[in-house]
């Protein structure tokens, strides 16, 4: 399923990484500060004028509960194939705008309430914390970039991975803050799609050369995720799996124990067994499956024992 499939975990994704870690940290900080459970009467700026700016902005910088935290943060480490297929530096600046461009929506869309005299709703105490900004427009454009796959079947029927993050979503937005979440879902998704728009071209924004060389410098040496032990070293799908099941017979031979530089390699596969020969995948079938961070043999492989199906050969991939 999308919350758990793909390679690596946190390979090539380090700004995933990254967000994930300042939100967990934030969150368990002001749980111990006692901003949290103080969040009606929190303020810094000490300034009537400025409350409300000041409770959105922060709002972005951790979560309400733990429970929302967790939901969180399977929305957006599913969204790091997002940063695999972007690069590090696009899906940096994509979480920046499009959690400004919400947090403007949401002053707007309170100030519009309070004019229209719906105190309840434009009351700045009742601002909800969490980054629904970067959730929603992180869940939009996952909707809109990464294919479907077949993630699991109840009663039967199959359904996509995509249904369990809408499921989050929704969990996310009818949790503890409802209803006043949603007014901040819903600008999240909305900044969401003028991302995907490419309103005004805020597409090609991205953090000045010096800031990102700082970055690269300072931080993705603690962020960079270390390549897995004893990776697969078929060149095609079937081999792989074949090897996959060698390495489980051996773990349960030895005890449950693995064996380093013991692993035998892939029993040849009979001519029988290959695939009938397909139609050439199309050249946007490869762009597509390469941009999800597949090197070019394997995801021409898939396509080839897919019969060039973009969707099962993703999730083929993601699922290997």
């Amino acid at each position: 399923m999308s919350v758990t499939r793909g390679t690596g975990g946190f390979r090539n994704a380090p700004v995933s990484k990254a967000i994930l870690l300042c939100l967990g940290l934030n969150t368990f900080a002001a749980t111990a500060l006692g901003i949290r459970q103080n969040w009606g009467q929190f303020s810094i700026l000490k300034s009537p004028q400025l409350f409300l700016i000041e409770r959105l902005i922060a709002s972005n910088f951790f979560f309400s509960s733990t429970s929302d935290l967790l939901l969180g943060s399977c929305i957006l480490y599913s969204s790091r194939h997002l940063e695999r297929r972007w690069s590090g530096r696009k899906y940096v600046s994509f979480a920046f705008i499009t959690s400004v461009i919400s947090t403007i929506l949401n002053f707007a869309a309170l100030k519009f309430a309070s004019l229209l005299g719906w105190r309840s709703v434009a009351a700045a105490n009742r601002v909800p914390i969490g980054p629904y900004g970067l959730i929603f427009a992180a869940l939009y454009q996952f909707s809109q970039s990464i294919p479907d796959a077949h993630g699991f079947k109840v009663l039967g029927q199959g359904w996509s991975d995509h249904v369990l993050l809408y499921f989050l979503g929704s969990q996310v937005l009818l949790g503890q803050q409802y209803p006043h979440s949603l007014l901040s879902g819903l600008c999240g998704l909305i900044a969401g799609a003028l991302y995907s728009q490419n309103v005004l071209g805020i597409q090609k924004w991205r953090f000045p050369p010096i800031l990102q060389r700082a970055a690269s410098a300072l931080l993705l040496p603690l962020l960079r995720s270390s390549p897995p032990r004893n990776p697969l070293t078929g060149t095609t799908l079937a081999d792989q799996a074949d090897e996959m099941s060698e390495r489980f017979r051996t773990t349960r031979a030895v005890g449950g124990i693995g064996r380093q530089g013991g692993i035998p390699s892939p029993r040849p596969r009979p001519a029988s067994a290959s695939p009938v020969a397909v139609e050439p995948p199309s050249t946007e079938a490869i762009a597509t499956l390469e941009g999800m961070g597949f090197p070019r043999e394997r995801v021409l492989e898939a396509l080839r024992m897919s019969r060039n199906d973009v969707n099962r050969a993703a999730a083929a991939l993601l699922d290997a």
